[in-house]
């Protein structure tokens, strides 16, 4: 059960990471294309809509966040999101308990202090 839990956190630790390189060559994409729309393809006329909407979906998300969960969209609240999304999803697919997890600990520490004070005798 442990080894379930520390390669679940493992998987979870490094998913926001991942997750954020591959928005940031999302927005980097997105600029590329926006630029060639601009000056190569269509003129600012036809873009500039498309950049609006962006912008303001970028906005509603916000504020759809802040709705949602009670704080502030930032980066560490979507990393925290991430973690705990991947970490619940991991759970479910190795079947791994936290509450059972959490109940046998318990149960060891007590145990483990029972055998330590029956050392002394």
């Amino acid at each position: 059960m442990e080894h379930i839990k520390v390669e679940c956190a493992k998987i979870a630790y490094h998913y926001p990471d991942v997750f954020m390189k591959q928005l940031f060559a999302f927005l980097v994409l997105q600029a590329v294309v926006l630029f060639d729309w601009t000056y190569v393809h269509f003129g600012w006329n036809f873009v500039e809509p498309i950049t609006y909407l962006l912008g303001y979906s970028a906005t509603w998300i916000a504020i759809a966040w802040y709705g949602a969960m009670q704080h502030e969209f930032g980066y560490e609240a979507l990393r925290r999101a991430l973690h705990d999304a991947k970490w619940d999803r991991l759970c479910k697919a190795h079947q791994f308990d936290q509450k059972a997890y959490e109940a046998l600990r318990a149960e060891v520490k007590k145990l483990d202090k029972v055998v330590r004070s029956l050392e002394e005798l």
